[in-house]
């Protein structure tokens, strides 16, 4: 068994556990804190393949989370961690995370190759990666391991959007490497 394959097991029996006694107390904080275990108290995850949730819209994350807890979204991780959550703690979790504000702290020049390539994304993800529609995601300073993986996932059919499995079949490896170095960058 590989250590990442080992490394989720283990997060994702943690994770159980912890959601176990969330749900039982219906503790906001708690739900809050477990969530922040991954993605961090800051909304920055400190593991490439976890999203950065600080600064993110608020009925994004609340419909992200119910994809993975309705199994329309599927991570092993996640499924396990937010099954049983209600309502009202999705939404304090959402608003939580959404409150945040991110840092600007990002290393290195933008690669122009993004920049040309991310022009099919600009009309739903914005100019500079802030989109104004509640129901999509911000891109910007988003992991680049996290933003190709979830590409990639639309591509192969893994992760399901209309949209967005048009556009992830319309690049290559190459542009959707550039695309997240991109979109990491802002």
């Amino acid at each position: 068994m590989k250590i990442n394959q080992l490394l989720v097991m283990v997060l994702t029996v943690l994770l159980m556990a912890i959601s176990g006694s969330v749900i039982a107390s219906e503790n906001i904080d708690k739900a809050v804190k477990a969530c922040a275990a991954c993605h961090g108290a800051n909304g920055v995850s400190n593991n490439g393949q976890w999203p950065n949730l600080a600064g993110q819209k608020e009925q994004y994350l609340i419909s992200q989370i119910n994809a993975f807890r309705n199994g329309s979204r599927s991570d092993a991780l996640m499924n396990a961690s937010v099954q049983g959550l209600s309502d009202k703690q999705v939404a304090a979790i959402a608003r939580y995370f959404s409150s945040l504000k991110r840092e600007q702290n990002v290393p290195g020049d933008l690669a122009l190759e993004g920049l040309n390539v991310r022009a099919r994304c600009v009309s739903c993800h914005g100019m500079n990666g802030r989109t104004v529609n509640t129901e999509w995601p911000n891109l910007a300073g988003q992991k680049y391991e996290y933003v190709k993986k979830q590409l990639m996932d639309f591509k192969s059919g893994a992760r399901k959007s209309p949209i967005m499995e048009v556009i992830a079949n319309e690049l290559n490896d190459e542009q959707i490497a550039a695309v997240a170095d991109h979109y990491s960058k802002l």
